[in-house]
């Protein structure tokens, strides 16, 4: 259960994040009745008490689990910008658009990368298209390895793309890169 707070200027905000494994033993054990009514639902229908009461105290207790988080805030926005950045290294390697990052966070692109630059400090497509660079940067340090390879390699939609986004990022063109000849931004 996820508990937010609307800010005009900020948007929707994660204050607590509650999680059913952490209910007392009776909230258990009412869980346990919800999902055995659940199953049972296929067959019958469900004793309406039952079912009200067991939703009721599950409620009640999840409701006395926000009032005890008062005192200790979930940081959801570190927490969300964590999973987006660990999303966009894990897919470097590949073109991304906003709209997959978007859908693994569920959020609108446009409030994604507002979202992400407000709790970070760098714009969501620059953050991208750093990793993918550095991933370039790597591979073209390796035996053999040629700028339209490595464009290829990172779904570039041509070498010439690949060679302005790798010279915007590091100073340096690619080819530059390979022979070594300027490795100044090398981290």
């Amino acid at each position: 259960m996820h508990v937010c707070r609307y800010h005009r200027s900020e948007g929707y905000q994660l204050e607590h994040l509650i999680k059913l494994t952490t209910l007392s033993a009776d909230g258990e054990d009412r869980l346990n009745v919800l999902r055995k009514l659940a199953v049972r639902s296929l067959r019958q229908r469900p004793e309406i008490e039952m079912l009200r009461e067991a939703i009721l105290s599950i409620l009640i207790e999840l409701y006395r689990q926000t009032l005890r988080c008062k005192e200790s805030r979930f940081d959801a926005r570190a927490d969300l910008a964590h999973k987006i950045t660990d999303f966009v290294r894990e897919h470097a390697n590949k073109p991304l658009m906003l709209t997959d990052v978007a859908k693994v966070v569920q959020m609108s692109p446009n409030y994604l990368t507002a979202f992400y630059h407000s709790a970070t400090g760098v714009s969501l497509g620059r953050f991208i298209q750093a990793e993918r660079i550095d991933r370039a940067k790597r591979m073209l340090r390796q035996q053999g390895c040629s700028v339209k390879l490595v464009s290829i390699e990172l779904g570039f939609s041509s070498p010439f793309t690949f060679s302005r986004a790798f010279k915007n990022v590091t100073g340096v063109a690619p080819s530059h890169w390979i022979l070594g000849i300027d490795r100044r931004s090398e981290s």
